[in-house]
């Protein structure tokens, strides 16, 4: 028993099910001889009856301690049945202004092994006026409910009058999270300073946008609708499924409901909090179509009855209360319910109070069962999302037994074997890939110098020809060009969000949270290997001839385009470089064309010679052992729950980052193309077509197109273009800023980040491979394969410089090409680097383009896109230099700091939009379907004309970058015609015909092109005589 500030009494006890209730007081009243008597809350009937109510709170519960100081609300202690031993300690407090109870778990001592508990979870990233993240900045948390929430892993009380300061983590983020326990959580603020209004997190929205049928969710297969909701899933603590509700089929047969009516109830209710007059259509026993209804109710005390039934009029709707307030099992109106709603509602959630009824019409009605008795509760009217969200828990509660089982339902679980599939394709596709990397650098070497004699001038007829093309082309234009992107349900996906997802970015917060901090900057780096001393010698020598004095004529150049350089980047009022002219890059690159080429004739030699051996040991660089304690037990934590069973797998600098990268990947890939579609089904990439300079190579020249091959393209198409879209954009755009932020200079925190842009850029190249483009004549495309290669030796001076940078004469950090510098005193450390990047970028850029136009995709969109993802994936390249000439120019101003804040957001943003030119359109085909063609020919009838169609259908020419769609057609007869444009087959067999057996092939203008080939026989039968008519006999 406990007894308020006020006087008032509160019996709680475990009833016989292991169910917490609880029992008020509502005063007193007067018994015999004038006693008075304690007066419980009761519900009464309007023919004097009552009911005496008993709430119950919590289900399952082992044992509770009542706190005995007497305040004006509750607190207990309770342990969970069935519960992990670390989850089954909870404070249950009540808030003094709304009365909600809020959950606060007890930590025991950590067993050390992590485990899975529900939350929502928001990732909240501070942004200065440039856009880019504020790292270790304070910030305050509050909300508008007393409530346990989490900041990276740090547990906060805080409520209305009580908040928690915090600090952003070194990527400028932090993860709130609170406990997942019904569809209504706290509202919670995060205020700043500098930040006018602060911001509020509303957890639950994509959960109630989903139930209302406005949205999915990661962890569903399409919208809610009848489908979803008859085989919803529940995972218990174990990793156990089970259906949420167990026996439909039960449902159905003993109260006429079935999943139907639920997802109608759920549109109902969010559709009144939207502010919507009438209710849906619904059908009607006795009507063919669905009928407007007036309301309807669901209900599980009257078994004499259906559970679920709709009233045309409202009169029907007050005749069913009529009887319900008639029946004697009705136990009563609870006229006092708002003084105990928050108990109701929190037993509603736990499963220990069980819904009876839910009335709709222009309110929402809910009576409770208490004991054997039916209570009705107040009217709730819908007017926000939080009301409906009351009536859906309600319904819930009703066929599920408690709202946290539907919680558990609508919840994204970690797919760790899809996850761990990821991380272990990547791999190999690093390994299957690089001897091509470094095959194709060789080959290219062995032309090069014949292409170099001519290259300025081919270079100057590169920009003449981009300048007169796009002449009035603003930067952001190109990005327009990236065609709409949808998710499985067929809604909007804004691309440039995608790497915000808080469960795709669940390890990469882990491991740059502000708790890894310490452990970071006291990891240990790599020392010398084989083979490591020759590429660091090679790699300084570069450096040292780039700033050579016969050289110098370049960083001359670049000092002189320090205003074009902030220009681009402050257009008008400085809002970046997507309202930029396009020409305006082009005259900075023409500025430097001389300059340029005369550094790639000085360099040529040395950097190929040293991307020969960097290539092929791009992971071997990253991939050293890694121990950071936490990291490395969540590690192998992560392995065991991919792989039970396998050993223990050892950490490293490659394989966490690849991790990081397939969380994210795998995460957004199934957001886009279904939860069931995982980006590399049992973990393993195909064998990539080698070209004929690599001496793996055997193959013989194909007669026939491998239709499944180009599809396979396809799908790596739409898996490596998300990530490098996403990780490629994510990681070049903290890489920019990592040196430059505030306790951002740890060398293991610059590795990791280092890392991500260089799993990127991998991905990249393999996106791009231009086998898997659709260029089968790219051996003999001098031009496409000089800028694959470009791209290859940029990404292996990135490797070489992350993994041996710290031991590199003067540079002595872990250092991307674009960071690295410092052979001479006076040129800002970064300026070498950013140079040489500038060059590679310019040949790059000049080289796709021109590739592009001398051998032009099948049609002009595809064109334009393939266009666009070369300007918007080399620009950052090009203009990585901006940060290290405005730093050298006007060091330590506000104008370098706000150009390199502003670079690190465009950077990141572009080579994001660049990839998705072409990482979109081959998810939309893949959306489409793989193709087929089929069909049955009816006969043909010698000397009748024929004619007979075939269908096609899944990804053959369905979009306009991939039209025009044609017919092929081999060994037709003689009598038959094919139309190439519709496939349609027609002509007159002649005399003598035989069956006709040939084939039919669909394809498209996509690249690679897709299609279907199927052999078709066309039956062939004689024309039957007409009978002639029997003469009479004549008689003799």
């Amino acid at each position: 028993m406990w007894q308020d500030a006020d006087g008032g009494l509160h019996v709680f006890g475990i009833d016989g099910k292991n169910t917490l209730a609880v029992i008020h007081q509502q005063g007193f009243a007067q018994g015999d001889g004038n006693v008075l008597r304690l007066r419980w809350t009761q519900a009464e009937t309007t023919t004097g009856t009552s009911t005496t109510v008993i709430v119950g709170l919590h289900a399952k519960i082992a044992s509770y301690f009542l706190d005995p100081y007497p305040d004006y609300r509750p607190n207990e202690l309770i342990t969970m049945a069935g519960m992990l031993p670390s989850e089954s300690f909870c404070i249950c407090t009540q808030d003094l202004v709304s009365g909600i109870w809020s959950m606060d778990k007890v930590r025991r001592a950590s067993t050390g092994d992590p485990h899975l508990v529900s939350h929502y979870v928001a990732d909240v990233t501070l942004l200065d006026s440039n856009g880019t993240s504020v790292p270790n900045y304070p910030f305050s948390v509050s909300a508008d409910t007393l409530v346990e929430i989490q900041i990276d892993s740090r547990s906060y009380l805080v409520g209305p009058g009580r908040s928690a300061d915090a600090v952003t983590g070194p990527l400028g983020k932090a993860t709130v999270s609170l406990a997942a326990r019904g569809l209504t959580p706290a509202t919670v603020t995060l205020t700043a300073e500098g930040v006018a209004g602060g911001a509020t997190v509303d957890f639950a929205q994509p959960v109630n946008n989903y139930l209302a049928g406005k949205g999915g969710l990661p962890s569903q297969k399409g919208v809610l609708n009848r489908e979803t909701m008859r085989d919803a899933e529940v995972t218990d603590a174990k990793g156990n499924k089970e259906r949420l509700v167990p026996d439909w089929q039960k449902i159905q047969h003993d109260f006429d409901l079935d999943p139907q009516r639920v997802v109608d109830h759920c549109h109902s209710v969010y559709g009144m909090a939207a502010g919507e007059k009438a209710l849906p259509k619904m059908m009607i026993d006795g009507y063919a179509e669905p009928q407007q209804v007036a309301g309807y109710v669901i209900q599980f005390w009257d078994r004499s009855r259906p559970a679920f039934q709709a009233f045309r009029t409202r009169e029907e709707v007050l005749a069913y209360e009529e009887y319900r307030n008639s029946h004697p099992a009705y136990g009563g109106w609870w006229d006092d319910f708002t003084n105990w709603a928050s108990d109701v509602w929190e037993g509603i959630k736990t499963g220990a109070t069980k819904i009876a009824e839910i009335v709709v019409d222009t309110i929402v009605k809910i009576a409770v069962k208490i004991g054997e008795a039916i209570v009705s509760l107040g009217e709730l009217i819908v007017e926000t999302v939080v009301e409906a969200a009351r009536a859906v828990e309600a319904v819930f509660q009703a066929i599920a037994d408690a709202v946290l089982r539907a919680i558990d339902w609508l919840k994204s679980l970690f797919a760790f074997g899809d996850i761990w599939d990821t991380k272990v394709a990547l791999e190999q596709a690093f390994q299957k890939h690089s001897a091509i990397f470094t095959a194709t650098v060789k080959n290219v070497h062995k032309d090069v110098a014949k292409w170099l004699d001519s290259a300025e001038e081919e270079f100057e007829k590169v920009l003449d020809s981009l300048t007169e093309q796009y002449r009035d082309t603003r930067m952001g234009d190109f990005g327009n060009k990236v065609p709409p992107s949808s998710d499985a349900t067929g809604r909007p996906v804004e691309a440039s969000s995608l790497s915000n997802d808080p469960q795709a970015g669940w390890l990469c917060n882990k491991t740059f949270s502000s708790q890894n901090s310490a452990a970071l900057a006291q990891a240990t780096t790599r020392g010398l290997s084989p083979g490591d001393k020759e590429l660091i010698d090679e790699f300084s020598g570069i450096m040292t001839t780039l700033v050579s004095p016969d050289l110098s004529d370049l960083f001359t150049r670049l000092g002189r385009l320090f205003n074009s350089l902030t220009g681009f980047y402050s257009v008008d009022t400085g809002s970046g470089a997507d309202r930029s002219a396009f020409d305006t890059l082009v005259e900075m690159l023409r500025t430097l064309v001389e300059a340029g080429m005369k550094a790639i004739r000085a360099l040529v030699e040395k950097v190929f010679t040293f991307a020969e051996k960097a290539a092929a040991r791009i992971w071997d660089l990253i991939d050293e052992p890694l121990d950071i304690p936490l990291i490395s037990t969540l590690y192998e934590w992560l392995h065991q729950q991919a792989r039970p069973g396998e050993p223990p797998e050892q950490m490293t600098l490659g394989r966490l980052i690849t991790l990081i990268a397939a969380f994210f990947g795998t995460v957004i890939y199934k957001l886009i193309n279904g939860v069931d579609n995982p980006p590399f089904k049992g973990a393993t990439v195909p064998d990539p077509p080698l070209p004929s300079w690599d001496s793996r190579c055997g193959r013989t020249q194909r007669t026939e197109t491998n239709w499944d091959e180009h599809w396979t393209f396809v799908e790596l198409q739409g898996a490596f273009g998300l990530f490098a879209a996403v990780i490629g954009g994510l990681g070049t755009g903290l890489s920019d800023w990592s040196l430059h932020a505030r306790g951002n200079e740890k060398a293991m925190h610059t590795r990791l980040i280092n890392v991500l842009e260089i799993i990127g850029s991998v991905c990249s190249l393999i996106f791009t491979y231009p086998p898997y483009m659709g260029d089968d004549d790219w051996e003999d495309h001098p031009l496409v394969k000089g800028a694959w290669a470009t791209a290859v030796i940029k990404a292996s001076f990135d490797a070489v410089g992350t993994g041996l940078g710290h031991l590199i004469p003067k540079l002595e950090r872990s250092s991307l090409l674009k960071n690295a510098g410092g052979a001479l005193e006076h040129v800002h450390k970064m300026l070498e680097g950013s140079a040489l990047q500038l060059v590679f970028g310019c040949v790059t850029m000049g080289l796709s383009v021109e590739g592009i136009k001398k051998y032009p995709p099948p049609n002009d969109q595809l064109k334009s896109l393939t266009i666009a993802s070369s300007v918007l994936t080399s620009t950052p390249d090009i203009l990585q230099v901006a940060r290290a000439v405005v730093t050298h120019v006007v060091p330590n101003t506000p104008t370098s700091d706000w150009t390199i804040k502003v670079v690190a957001v465009l950077d990141g943003l572009l080579i994001a939009s660049g990839n998705a030119c072409l990482w979109v359109p081959a998810t939309m085909v893949y959306h489409d379907g793989k193709p087929k063609i089929g069909g049955t020919p009816d006969e043909a009838t010698i000397g009748t004309a024929y004619q007979w169609t075939p269908t096609v259908s899944g990804a053959i020419g369905t979009r306009a970058f991939s039209t025009p769609r044609t017919f092929e057609f081999q060994n037709l007869p003689a009598w038959l015609s094919g139309d190439a444009d519709t496939g349609r087959i027609h002509g007159t067999p002649p005399a003598g015909s035989t069956d006709a057996t040939f084939t039919v092939t669909a394809s498209d203008a996509y690249l690679p092109a897709q299609g279907a080939t199927m052999q078709v026989t066309v039956p062939v039968k004689s024309k039957k005589s007409p009978t002639q008519p029997v003469p009479p006999r004549r008689r003799r």
